[in-house]
């Protein structure tokens, strides 16, 4: 036998002892399936094609891409408008059932600063903050508010008793107590300080229109703090 062909089969042998031994070894071990364990092939066993090489053709020109571009973005700019519309008519919709279904908010005596804040801030008209202000006794400002009356509440307050308060002749006979209960909280002078010119302007409106329903000695008080 030549010794070529003797060495060719010594080393198929040898391949084929070394897989069976490498099986043997995987099959006593514990495979893990994340693991691709080797097999050797001896050259002489592997393939011999050649490997092929695949063309890669575009075949949209610049034409075609320019012309699908441009019927996307079309797409995009007409869903868009889609979409701002039926938002556009969901809020129309979503404020007209807000303002038909309004329940105004059952309102009670604040006991604590934080709760009167709380609740005029909540409050969407100065009708229903007049009616707020209306409930509170004007003694019981010192107490509640304490130092802690803020500028822009006070400035609303100031809003709603011209607004509101003078134009009625019940409410009108409180605005003296409430304006005096107001000049007995802390700071007050800085507060009227920060005033703008409309608030001082309004300020000044109610001393002067509150003069028929107001005692001469709680007259004098009121323009020595807010005059």
């Amino acid at each position: 036998m030549p010794a070529k062909e003797v060495s060719s089969k010594s080393e198929v042998i040898h391949s084929q002892d070394t897989n069976s031994t490498l099986l043997k070894e995987v099959s006593t071990k514990r495979i893990d399936s994340n693991i691709i364990y080797p097999v050797e092939i001896p050259p002489h066993l592997r393939s011999k094609k050649p490997l092929k090489r695949i063309n890669i053709v575009d075949v949209l020109d610049k034409q075609i891409s320019n012309d699908v571009e441009t019927q996307s973005n079309k797409q995009d700019i007409n869903s868009n408008e889609t979409v701002d519309n039926d938002l556009s008519k969901s809020l129309e919709e979503i404020v007209q059932l807000s303002e038909s279904e309004y329940i105004p908010k059952k309102l009670v005596k604040p006991k604590t600063a934080l709760q009167f804040y709380s609740t005029w801030r909540s409050l969407r008209n100065e009708s229903e903050q007049g009616q707020f202000l209306a409930l509170i006794p004007p003694k019981d400002f010192i107490s509640l508010f304490k130092h802690s009356l803020e500028s822009d509440v006070f400035s609303s307050m100031i809003q709603v008793m011209e607004s509101q308060f003078l134009t009625n002749a019940e409410l009108k006979n409180h605005v003296p107590d409430i304006l005096l209960g107001l000049s007995q909280v802390q700071r007050m002078s800085v507060l009227l300080m920060f005033l703008g010119k409309e608030e001082k302007q309004s300020l000044d409106n109610i001393i002067s229109s509150i003069k028929d329903v107001c005692d001469p000695l709680k007259m004098k008080k009121l323009v020595a703090c807010f005059i």
